[in-house]
């Protein structure tokens, strides 16, 4: 098998997974998501160098403003806590949230149930 195959049968695999765990986030009820707000939300939570605002953008290589506005309805949701950075006012420290540790939680809860079956 050539390395083109295997990439594209990977590929294959990572798309079909996403696709399983995003419907079964879909069928829980709790909290809903855009695909931006859900991008941002993961990276606060497993990026260490999203742990602040300026830190978020430069992760996620998108424009200030969509993260700010992403950033604020995550907050208003309590999946995260946003405060200045006494180092600089420009900048947010943002911090996980009992909320947002739950969802993670659900996530993971989630995706070892779409893989279970993939596994047996």
């Amino acid at each position: 098998m050539d390395q083109d195959t295997t990439a594209s049968q990977d590929a294959d695999f990572a798309v079909d997974l996403l696709r399983h765990v995003v419907v079964s986030l879909v069928r829980r009820e709790g909290i809903a998501l855009s695909t931006q707000q859900f991008g941002v939300f993961l990276a606060c939570y497993l990026c260490p160098e999203a742990a602040t605002m300026r830190g978020l953008v430069q992760e996620m290589e998108m424009p200030r403003l969509i993260v700010m506005r992403a950033l604020e309805k995550l907050a208003e949701l309590d999946l995260i806590r946003r405060e200045p950075d006494p180092r600089d006012s420009r900048n947010q420290i943002l911090h996980h949230t009992q909320t947002g540790q739950s969802m993670l939680a659900d996530l993971h809860e989630v995706s070892v149930g779409v893989l279970e079956p993939v596994a047996a």
